[in-house]
Formats: structure tokens, C-alpha cells, sequence
């Protein structure tokens, strides 16, 4: 059966004004509160840094949490690189050069993120028109 990702995965962009300055202020205290962030200027596999679970943005926004099953999305930087969490990486965020994508309720039973994401990520990097700032 075929179809399209808008209609097989739900899309959630990434925090925007998750700065060094926020991180800094909002760094984890304890092995509990440690929560990875991910970005959209490299492979996803490593965080970038580390947030405390209570944070919120320089804007005064809530901190929005993920936690897998998912693929991440890079949208600069690495642009097109997909990346599967699974649903024991545990909770994480990104900032907004990445989104989140989850396979909708409908299509759970048809689609396997880390199959989707060994089956397309390259295929999906192809299609990037820009890979000038792409450094993985």
C-alpha cells in the first residue's frame, strides 16, 4: 500500500530559543533530571548537550520532550539525516533545526520506524538541495 510520509508520521518541529545561555541556566543537577538534546548539525547518535528535565525556553516556553519510538529529522546543518530512537534511548529534545517524526496510530501495525529509517535515510539525504553546510 502505498502512501506518503505526511500521512503515515505525525510531525513535531524542534524548540526554538533552546540557547547556550538557556542550557547553561537550566543544566541537570542530579542523573534523573539529564535530558539529551539533539540537533540538526550532526549524526543524532551523541547529544550536543544536556538539559534539565524542567526547563523552559528563553522565552519563557516550555521545553518540549520526546522519547521513541521516533525518527529525528534533521532540517540544517545535516540536512535529510534520519535518525531512529527506539522506545528504551529514553526521553530527549532537539532544537529547531530538527523535528520529530512518529508513525501515526493507523500505520503501527505496517510501519517499522527503524526499518523505515535503514530503508530511506539515504535515499532521503539524496534529495537534500543543499549540501553545502552538510558536515556528517
Amino acid at each position: 500500500m502505498k502512501t506518503t510520509i505526511a500521512k503515515a508520521f505525525d510531525y513535531f518541529p524542534g524548540n526554538h530559543d533552546l540557547t547556550e545561555e538557556t542550557i547553561y541556566n537550566y543544566k541537570p543537577i542530579s542523573k534523573e533530571d539529564c535530558i539529551p538534546i539533539y540537533s540538526g548539525s550532526q549524526d543524532n547518535i551523541l547529544a550536543t548537550a544536556f538539559i534539565n528535565n524542567k526547563a523552559f525556553n528563553k522565552k519563557g516556553k516550555k521545553v518540549i520532550y520526546f522519547y521513541g519510538p521516533c525518527l529525528i529529522l534533521t532540517k540544517d546543518g545535516s540536512a535529510g539525516l534520519l535518525t531512529f530512537k527506539g522506545k528504551n534511548e529514553g526521553i530527549f529534545t532537539i532544537n529547531h533545526h530538527a523535528c520529530v517524526l512518529k508513525v501515526k496510530n493507523n500505520w503501527r501495525k505496517r510501519i517499522d520506524p527503524e526499518w523505515f529509517c535503514l530503508q530511506f535515510k539515504d535515499k532521503l539525504f539524496q534529495c537534500v538541495t543543499s549540501k553545502s553546510d552538510n558536515m556528517v
